[in-house]
């Protein structure tokens, strides 16, 4: 269970659901940046997602104008877009952790110096998270051909090689 709060283990409406409404808008905000016709700006995009990310936490309407008109004012730039959805996947780990290995944001995890390699129990040769989950224990019990041929190029079993799609060149 969750230490968080009721909202997250006994209300109903507290749930995680497979993919947010406001997850949808974040990623029309990038498509609108990047140039692509979505039919709205990034910025009204942006705006959505965050009265959506914020209206799911049970957080007032006012509240959400004021920190939009504030911290949260909009600046044309995908960091902020970055950033809010990685804040808006706050229950949703994973797609926190994928949207990190996509982007590179938020930066403080790269720069804090605490997380990854230092404290790693497999070595401090890396500096960034892990790339992908290693393959459970099962896997090798009862599909070791194939779980041999799948992870033949992974070198480090706890932090695997990176993704197909992570062309960042400066992570280990």
């Amino acid at each position: 269970i969750s230490r968080m709060g009721a909202m997250y283990r006994e209300e109903e409406a507290g749930f995680t659901p497979f993919m947010k409404s406001c997850e949808n808008y974040f990623i029309i905000a990038e498509a609108a940046l990047r140039g692509w016709n979505v039919g709205m700006t990034a910025e009204a995009a942006y705006d959505k997602a965050v009265r959506l990310s914020m209206d799911d936490n049970g957080i007032p309407s006012a509240d959400a104008d004021a920190y939009l008109a504030g911290a949260g004012k909009w600046d044309g730039t995908m960091e902020r877009v970055y950033m809010e959805e990685w804040v808006a996947l706050f229950k949703n780990n994973l797609e926190a952790w994928s949207l990190y290995r996509r982007t590179g944001y938020p930066k403080a995890i790269q720069e804090s110096g605490e997380y990854p390699g230092k404290f790693c129990i497999y070595g401090s040769d890396h500096n960034d998270v892990p790339f992908r989950m290693p393959y459970p224990n099962n896997e090798y019990l009862y599909n070791n051909d194939n779980i041999s041929a799948a992870s033949s190029g992974i070198v480090d079993y706890a932090w695997g090689e990176k993704m197909w799609w992570d062309t960042r060149t400066n992570v280990k």
